[in-house]
């Protein structure tokens, strides 16, 4: 997202001209080119509960793994979690919840 250096107003695409960014405002016109490029995401801490991860931990599972036999691929483990189904009026049921590390098929279980 880019901003006009006079007005601070957001640019957008011009309707007219390929890879041109108009300022709605004042006319301030630029290339799509001239545009600076982000840096890669790097890890960094930027107060004591936000922290910026790379694009290769963003990835990363943090779901924890159970031995379970998946109905798809016949796989050993599976990402697990649970979930409660069910409204105000009702009580609520517990229900497991499975992810093959494989094929990543899901299927659930009432527990």
């Amino acid at each position: 997202m880019e901003f006009c250096p006079r007005c601070h107003t957001r640019l957008t695409p011009s309707p007219r001209r390929l890879h041109v960014l108009v300022c709605p405002r004042c006319g301030y016109e630029q290339a799509e080119t001239d545009r600076p490029r982000r840096p890669p995401i790097t890890r960094q801490v930027l107060d004591d509960r936000i922290v910026v991860l790379t694009q290769d931990e963003a990835r990363l599972r943090v779901l924890p793994t159970v031995r379970a036999d998946c109905p798809r691929c016949d796989g050993q483990r599976a990402y697990h979690w649970t979930m409660y189904l069910g409204d105000e009026e009702e009580t609520l049921i517990e229900v497991q919840v499975f992810k093959c590390t494989q094929c990543g098929q899901t299927w659930r279980e009432k527990g």
